[in-house]
């Protein structure tokens, strides 16, 4: 009788115990059910470590977990890859489709994979959880360099720049000063209005690196923050031999143009960046914030300027202070005082947190604009204000 409890027991264990890990996978099993079939080019992550990857029968490396992949071939149960130190064959099982299932995947594994679930994250640019994972694995082993590093740029995309300073520190200390790396720690240092360590990060990345574009692009900002605008043209035109189609460069080129008086050529870059694209909205308000304002009557033209700012307020919806502001040239240039005076306190109504020099700008047009007087360049200069270069520079090649 006993052995017949023990069995009936024995078989209730067995029952409840293959019960738990079929619920226990269930969620990775729909979520990679979930996932289509790869294609070529689609982005994968690996789901494990200690992966080979073979070539020729041979094994030429392993992968991590965690790493990112791009699908190069699909046969019927591998796919081709490449790294940059070697490329081959991996098993298609080893990976998942880099999309928001690949989070729900590493959510639920275990705490050493913190890094591959900040990798996941950090690609669907989910920076600030992204942040969290990377920290999380720092915190299990303090010399995880890839961890570091993550986290420092994570942390730049989060807009936390003192931490990401102090997190370069960390990275640089575990690993090479590489040109990414360096390009990342001037976007910091850019982020905190400390130009002149951005552009020593900057210049240094681009002494050990190859050329790229967005590097001299970000330089090009920096030095132009800093007002020094020959400089920051000569940076734009090497980002722009690298990209000649870059909106951000050339229309940046065109307002340090604006700054040191060569308005022909100013307008020539803002028109060109406006062929490419229409709703461009740096180019457009610092287009008729030219148009406006010019203190040479035969540059402008204030019809032109109240379309150009008119488009500039609607991608913005009206919320822009500094739109609404050329806006208000615009019409003051026109003649048209009353609606320069209505969009003027508009913008200054937008702009109450703003600096006190900027509010101050801001009263002293409103004020010109009372006297029934326009505004031109000599008397009041639009700064260019910050960009958000991690952004453009996505589109922009």
């Amino acid at each position: 009788m006993r052995s017949i409890y023990t069995c009936f027991a024995r078989s209730v264990t067995s029952t409840a115990l293959f019960t738990i890990a079929v619920f226990a996978w269930t969620p990775f099993i729909s979520q990679l059910a979930a996932q289509k079939e790869f294609q070529r080019d689609d982005l994968v992550v690996t789901r494990r470590g200690s992966i080979p990857v073979m070539f020729s029968r041979k094994q030429v490396g392993l992968l991590d977990a965690g790493e990112v992949l791009r699908i190069l071939r699909i046969d019927k149960d591998e796919i081709k890859i490449q790294t940059a130190k070697f490329s081959g064959y991996i098993k298609k099982r080893d990976v998942i489709k880099l999309d928001k299932h690949a989070d729900d995947f590493f959510k639920g594994q275990l705490e050493t994979n913190y890094y591959a679930r900040g990798v996941v994250l950090f690609e669907l640019e989910r920076y600030p959880e992204a942040s969290e994972n990377f920290d999380a694995a720092l915190r299990l082993n303090q010399k995880n360099a890839k961890a570091s590093r993550k986290l420092a740029v994570s942390l730049v995309y989060s807009k936390r720049y003192k931490d990401a300073i102090a997190e370069f520190d960390r990275a640089f200390r575990l690993g090479p000063k590489t040109s990414v790396l360096l390009h990342y720690q001037g976007m910091a240092y850019s982020g905190l209005d400390k130009e002149d360590k951005a552009i020593d990060a900057y210049t240094l990345a681009i002494n050990i690196g190859e050329p790229e574009y967005a590097i001299y692009a970000n330089r090009g900002q920096s030095y132009e923050s800093l007002g020094k605008y020959d400089n920051a043209i000569s940076d734009y035109n090497l980002a722009l031999k690298l990209a000649p189609k870059l909106r951000i460069a050339i229309a940046s080129r065109g307002y340090c143009y604006h700054q040191i008086d060569e308005y022909e050529k100013a307008i020539s870059d803002y028109e060109y960046v406006l062929k490419l694209d229409p709703e461009y909205s740096f180019a457009l308000n610092h287009y008729a914030w030219l148009l406006s304002t010019c203190k040479h009557k035969r540059m402008r033209n204030g019809k032109r300027a109240v379309k150009l700012a008119k488009s500039a307020c609607d991608l913005s919806k009206w919320k822009n202070y500094d739109h609404l502001d050329t806006l208000a040239a615009a019409y003051a240039e026109n003649g048209e005082f009353e609606d320069a005076i209505k969009y003027q306190l508009q913008a200054i109504n937008l702009a109450k947190d703003k600096s006190v020099s900027k509010r101050n700008s801001l009263d002293y047009r409103l004020a010109q604009y009372k006297k029934k007087l326009a505004i031109r360049s000599q008397d009041q200069k639009k700064p260019p204000g910050k960009i958000d270069l991690r952004q453009n520079l996505k589109r922009d090649k």
